[in-house]
């Protein structure tokens, strides 16, 4: 389960930078909250 947990937060990182490079500041800290 630790792994797992591991490799979701890496995801979530990577959505974050996607979405600030968007221009949607909001969308990527919700994403990160939500997490």
């Amino acid at each position: 389960m630790a792994k797992k947990a591991k490799g979701n937060r890496v995801q979530v990182i990577l959505e974050c930078t996607e979405h600030k490079e968007s221009g949607m500041p909001g969308t990527s800290r919700y994403i990160t909250t939500k997490n």
